[in-house]
């Protein structure tokens, strides 16, 4: 109650600043408080939702529904100081929440949502997004040029899906797990393929900028390069590429972080490409990368 008083949106409700008046608004928050069970990912989605009365009380009730016949238990979060449900429980209503959200957002800021969800977390950053968006937008079919990315961006921060934190230079977007999981699978495997590709192919095009001027100080794009494209290529199958890429990665970086990386991804692509023509190199490159 204490946190709701002092978000902007759900503290309107209950100071009664509001269409819905002091009385409804006090028992909108109440029944809200009750469906999260003070949990912080779903008091963000409230408020994100709380400027809409009507959009905040249609998506209680369908949260209040997920939590199936047991939503009496919903009282002793009151009345015992903890919540009686499960991880799985919170699990499966943030999906509902996030996906209720999700289906009001506007289309090109749904399109977004998703790209972001089917990123690795590392490459949530506004420098790497803004680099492949366009290329993104087209190779999801989206009609016309690809729309402004900060006006995109938007309403997934005021929805509370995405928070934006600066880190240096930069800016990372960040998103809960849960509701990156249940943004990927509402996406589909045609996102999370799209984003894999021209990730991979981002990431690529960038080992081997580094390889160029590797004169020049190219090695550090290398190792950053080499690193990211690693979980991407793989759900292609293009073990041949990511091999190459580690190899780089090893001769460029030899400390205890990268090998604990590297050793995985050549242990796998070694296994599954056992009995192919790229039985040998595959073995190779972790042959080298232990010696």
């Amino acid at each position: 109650m204490l946190l709701a008083r002092e978000l902007p949106n759900l503290g309107t409700l209950l100071r009664g600043e509001n269409p819905i008046g002091l009385e409804r608004g006090r028992e909108l928050v109440a029944r809200t408080l009750a469906v999260v069970q003070g949990h912080p990912k779903l008091i963000e989605l409230a408020e994100g939702q709380a400027s809409d009365p009507a959009a905040l009380l249609q998506q209680v009730e369908h949260a209040a529904a997920a939590w199936a016949e047991r939503e009496g238990m919903l009282t002793a979060f009151f009345t015992e100081g903890a919540s009686q449900y499960t991880a799985e429980d919170f699990l499966n209503v943030l999906a509902g929440w996030t996906r209720g959200v999700s289906e009001t957002l506007p289309s090109a800021a749904r399109t977004l949502f998703h790209c972001l969800c089917a990123l690795v977390e590392d490459d949530r950053q506004n420098w790497i997004v803004a680099a492949t968006w366009a290329h993104l937008w087209r190779r999801l079919a989206q009609p016309g040029e690809a729309p402004d990315l900060a006006a995109t961006l938007v309403p997934l921060l005021t929805m509370g899906l995405v928070e934006a934190q600066p880190v240096g230079k930069a800016t990372r977007y960040t998103l809960h797990p849960g509701v990156a999981e249940a943004g990927r699978a509402e996406a589909g495997d045609n996102v999370q393929v799209v984003v894999d590709t021209e990730l991979a192919a981002f990431w690529e095009a960038g080992y081997w900028r580094g390889v160029r001027e590797e004169t020049r100080g190219g090695g550090l794009l290398i190792i950053q390069a080499g690193r990211s494209a690693a979980p991407y290529l793989p759900r292609r199958q293009q073990w041949d590429k990511v091999s190459v890429l580690l190899e780089g990665l090893v001769t460029w970086n030899q400390s205890l972080d990268t090998m604990a990386t590297v050793l995985p991804w050549l242990r796998h692509i070694a296994s599954v490409t056992e009995g192919s023509e790229q039985e040998l190199q595959s073995a190779g490159a972790l042959a080298r990368a232990f010696m």
